[in-house]
This record gives C-alpha cells, structure tokens and sequence, in this order.
C-alpha cells in the first residue's frame, strides 16, 4: 500500500517490459536456445534438492517467477499446440508442451506439500502425547523446509505468475489430465490462488481461474463436486461489494461510450465476479447431471437474489441518506453483475430445450433486477421512489436483462416493454438513445415476434424524440445556423392546432413548449448538448432501420401516424440531411419500405418486377415512391451536390 514501493515497483515493470521485449525478439531467431535455457531455469528454480545448506532447502521466489514468465513470454503467439487449438504440439523435451508440464506439475506439487507440511507443522505443534524432544526436532525441520518453499510458492508475483502458465498452457493440461488437471486446480483454489491472504492476488486468482475453467470443464463436470466445494468459500466472499472500488467504477459509469449494455466496466470493476462466471461455466456443461446442476443453480442465484431484495428493501428506509442509498446501490449493481456472470455459461438449447427448469432458474433473477429500477432510479417516472436518475444501476439491469434474452429467449418478452418504457421515461436524449438501442437489439433477436413491443413502443419513441431534437432541428423559428446541425422529426401533428386535434403540418420544433426558451438561453448552441442530439438522431435513423430490416414494416402499415413519420422524416433525412451516414441510413430505410410495400411479380430483369396492377399493400404509396423518393431522394439529391464526394462518409 505505500504509494514510493508502488511507484518503484511500475518504474520496474517498465524496464522489465523492454527487456521482455529483447527476449521475444531471441526466441524468434533462435528458439531452440531460448527454450534450452527456459528449462535449465525451471529446473533450478523447481529442484528437488534446491540450495541445500546444512539439511535446509532455500528457494528464491525470484528465481521462479522469471522462469514462470519466461515461460509465458515463448508460448505468447507460438506456433504449438500448447499454446494455439489445430497446431500439432512439439514432443521435444524442450518443447512447449513439455516444459509446461514439468513446471505445472513440479511447481504445483511442490507447492501443495508445502502446504500440507506447514499445516501438519502447526497441528503437532498444537499440542499432542508426542515426546518433547522429538516434536521439537522434527518441527524445526519441518518448518525450515515449509515456510522456504511455502513462502515461494505463496508469493504474490508467483502465485498470479504460475496461475497465469495454467490458464495460458491449458491445452497441456487438457491433454494430460490425469497428471495436471487436480494439481492446478489445488493451486487455484486454495492459498495460492482464490484464498490467498492478499485481495489483489484473489481477484488476479478468480480472472484466471475463469480463463481456466471455460475450456476445461467438460474434462471437470465428472468430479465437479469437489471443485465446487473448494469454490463455494471464494463465491461467499465475492457476494459482498468490495467499497473500496466505487470511486472507481461510478468514473467508468460516468465516461462510459453510450449504449445500453456494458456492465462489466474496464475501471472500477471487481474481478472477483468472474469466480460467478467460472462457476456458471462448470454448472452449465451439458455433462453435469440434471438434478445437480439445478440444485447448485438454485442455491447460487437465490443469494444473489437475497442480496438484491435486500438492498431494494433497504433504499426506503435511506431515502434521507444519500451515502447509505449510494452504498446499497453499489451492492445491488455487484450483485447483478454476478447474477449475469452466472447467466454466461448456459446457452439457449439448455436453458430453454434440454434443462427447462435452469432457464426458470435464471429468469427469477429479473423480477429482483426490475425491482432495482423502482428502488434507485428516481428517472423511472410513477412506481420510484424518486430523486436523481441512476444510470448506473439502469445499465446493470438492462445489461442482465440482455443475457437472459440470449439464455432464455422469449420467456423475457412480458418484461420488455416496461423495461423499454422505464429507460426512456424521462424523454432525455442519452436514455432515448440507450432505449432505441435495447429495443434494436431485441427487434435483432425476436423478429416478427416483437411485433407487440414495436406496436406499444414506436408512436411515442417519435414522439420523445421530436421534443429531444426540438431545441437543435432548424424551423421557422430556428435558422440552420442556430441549430444543432440536426434535421428534426417531421410528419407529426401539431397538437395546438385544430382544437387539440391536430392539422396535417408538420410539428415544427418551434410548437413544443421548450423550443422558445432553447432558443433564448442558448441550449441549441450547447456543444454537448447538440452533440447528444446528433446520436439520438442516428440512433432513430438506426432504429428506423432496424423496424424495417426484421420484418416489421408492418408495424407502420397498420399504424397510419408512425407512416406518416417515419416518411416523411426519412425523406427529408434522405434528401438534405447534412450528415452523409444519415442520409445513407434514411435512404435504406425507404428502400426497405418500397420492398415490403410495393408489389411484386415474377418475370422481371432480375426474376421479379414491380407490379402496377396488383392491389397495395399500403394505398398511394406506389405514387409518393415514383413523385417524392425518387425524385428528392435519389435524382435532386445527387445534382444538387451538396455533399463532398472526396470526403469518405459522402
């Protein structure tokens, strides 16, 4: 923890990756001597004998960790079927495969006795019948040969450095499982690894061990009892928020890229939830028996379950204190990060064909999840318990909410669309986008299906998003060059006109009751702001695009207002927009709608023609193709000329 060992030790890693550099650069020139001299390292640093001196073993933690990283540096990007699936492995003694082996199992073996012996050390010295002074004897010597190897094999750049050469050699232990795969995962799971006294080391441990666990479980699922046992102690542990990262994860939520999942932040993220995806990964191998795999399912996800209730239950009675909100939030977010973890390792055929009672299982996850929402979010609308919006715990649910659609299907559809409605409610231009992203991905996923969602949710994603873009779209009352360089929703009625009605203009921006004050206080100048309404554009455009790409055009035939606006505004995109990738978008939306509702019959050039007989599907809209999107979009659009052709995006 002191901030000068920290800064020499970085200061050191600096000149230890460019020596590492040098020595990837020998070993491809001449990697017979660089593997020669590898193993005459693992051999020193893992003899049997080691540097004897008056019957006490002494090794050097030192010594094994460069030849551990030795080791992983010649098997980074090796041709060898140690390291890379398809490629044969090298039998050499100074092969890939046969120097990780020696160090695996010496190390790991090594290691283990260790272990024992400092445990079996402490119990005699506990106190037994033994004579006095034999027990002392043979505790000296004990000791002296424990604590010289344990303190290696326990050190903290050891430990991660030997877990590393498992996880990345798994290929070996795969192939000689008989001999390696107990020893690893020893390591893994005891002192050396997830119960090792240092934090760093536990989370560094339960990364590795995923890494390890997800190629390697079908070879585990016969004998997984045990394995999970030794686990179960990690996965206590790691139910708990580690505080102390909240600083840093509430940095990564805020500098974010937009979007909807994204849960597993690069900053501020605990690795210890990826001893949940190790254990989702072991657990959902088709290999393990039914029954067992349920009833471990169950107990997993019934504390993460019980840990979010509780926090939910909690924010009530904290709702004056706003550190003690703050912290059962964080709990919550850690504990649907590891109910998705957990989530990871069933596939779709499992959780919803073979082992139906598993997607059951992790489907009771949501309703706690969506319970989240109301606790924390106060942007939610009615149902919340109010005060500011938490986006971060919102991408937490929508993040679970997307890996049970990939694990269980359609079972998640009668939550979607309170979902959906929750994320946009407050009709603010970063929640727009990340709805119209979530709604994509499940208009992606469902097709035709998710006709009923598009039907409930389309009007008034139009209807959100024109009074987002209204402070920036140019109108009678906003000149281009006051705008946000974005071209607004058209199409809509003006709900002011016609005695609440509405007329067939267009819902200008300068109709919505913000637009004036925009204008007045500089909003539609705002660089951030503008720059936000220019992604909710492209993200309307993309949703546009994404109705008609999966067979939902029919969402907008039988809806004569969601016609109108998606013509009418996709024209205009189309035809004038400033921004090419807009236009690009817009024109193929138009061309999928033409597809779906223009008639067709067989014989034509391309072995189908448009029909001019035949009835249509969507009346007049033979003629507004023929007058308005060929004419505006593609014939003035292109002799106008007002987009730069050198530039790549035109």
């Amino acid at each position: 923890g002191d901030r000068r060992a920290r800064e020499a030790e970085e200061e050191l890693a600096e000149v230890r990756a460019e020596m590492m550099i040098v020595f990837r650069g020998a070993n491809r020139v001449a990697p017979g001597l660089v593997r020669a001299v590898v193993r005459r390292a693992l051999e020193e640093a893992f003899a049997l004998a080691g540097g004897s001196s008056g019957g006490t073993c002494y090794y050097r933690w030192q010594t094994a960790e460069t030849a551990l990283s030795a080791l992983i540096q010649i098997g980074e990007g090796a041709a060898d079927g140690a390291v890379r699936p398809g490629c044969a492995m090298d039998p050499s003694p100074d092969g890939l495969a046969s120097l990780a082996h020696f160090a695996v199992e010496r190390h790991a073996a090594m290691g283990h006795a260790a272990l024992a012996e400092a445990a079996a050390t402490a119990g005699v010295g506990g106190g037994s019948n033994a004579s006095p002074s034999n027990t002392a004897g043979s505790n000296t010597a004990g000791a002296n040969t424990a604590s010289s190897y344990l303190a290696v094999a326990t050190h903290r750049l050891v430990a991660t450095t030997f877990l590393d050469v498992c996880a990345r050699y798994h290929l070996v232990v795969e192939r000689f499982p008989e001999t390696l795969l107990e020893p690893c995962l020893r390591a893994f799971l005891d002192e050396r690894g997830t119960r090792h006294a240092l934090p760093e080391v536990r989370r560094r441990a339960c990364y590795l061990f995923c890494r390890f666990a997800k190629p390697l479980r079908e070879k585990m699922a016969p004998n997984l009892a045990p394995v999970l046992a030794a686990l179960e102690p990690t996965l206590a542990d790691a139910e708990t928020a580690d505080f102390t990262l909240r600083d840093a994860a509430a940095s990564a939520d805020e500098n974010k890229g937009k979007g909807a999942g994204g849960a597993m932040a690069t900053a501020g993220n605990d690795d210890r939830t990826y001893a949940f995806e190790a254990f989702g990964a072991l657990v959902g191998a088709e290999e393990v028996p039914e029954e067992a795999q349920a009833a471990w399912l169950e107990a997993a996800c019934a504390r993460l379950r019980r840990r979010v209730d509780e926090c939910c239950a909690g924010a009530a009675s904290d709702a004056n204190d706003a550190n003690a909100r703050s912290l059962r939030a964080f709990q919550a977010r850690h504990a649907l990060v590891a109910l998705q973890c957990v989530a990871k390792g069933f596939t779709l055929r499992v959780a919803t064909q073979t082992r139906p009672r598993t997607g059951r299982i992790l489907l009771e996850g949501l309703g706690p999840a969506l319970r989240c929402l109301g606790a924390f979010d106060g942007a939610g609308g009615p149902g919340t318990l109010g005060g500011a919006p938490d986006r971060a715990t919102r991408r937490r649910v929508v993040a679970l909410f997307q890996r049970l659609v990939s694990c269980v299907g359609a079972a998640v559809a009668p939550h979607a669309r309170a979902l959906v409605e929750h994320v946009a409610a407050s009709g603010a231009a970063q929640d727009l986008c990340e709805a119209t992203t979530l709604t994509n991905q499940l208009f992606a996923a469902f097709k035709r299906d998710a006709r009923p969602l598009a039907e409930a949710t389309v009007w008034a994603t139009f209807v959100k998003t024109a009074r987002a873009l209204a402070p920036f779209a140019p109108s009678p009352s906003i000149p281009p060059s006051r705008g946000g360089g974005v071209g607004g929703v058209l199409g809509l009625t003006n709900p002011n006109a016609g005695g609440g009605g509405g007329d067939a203009r267009d819902f200008w921006p300068a109709s919505f009751p913000n637009a004036g004050a925009a204008i007045a206080n500089g909003t539609a100048e705002n660089a951030e702001e503008a720059r936000e309404a220019r992604e909710l554009e492209r993200a309307l455009a993309a949703h546009c695009l994404s109705l008609a790409s999966n067979d939902l055009c029919e969402v907008f035939a039988a809806d004569a207002r969601s016609r109108d606006v998606v013509l009418a505004t996709m024209v205009r995109w189309a035809s004038a927009h400033e921004s090419a990738g807009i236009r690009k978008t817009a024109l193929q939306v138009l061309t999928k709608l033409a597809k779906a509702w223009l008639p067709v019959e067989e014989g034509g050039p391309g072995g189908a023609a448009f029909s001019a007989a035949a009835p249509e599907a969507v009346p007049g809209f033979r003629a507004f193709a023929r007058d308005v999107i060929v004419r505006e979009c593609c014939v003035r659009a292109v002799l106008r000329g007002d987009l730069d052709l050198r530039d790549a995006g035109a």
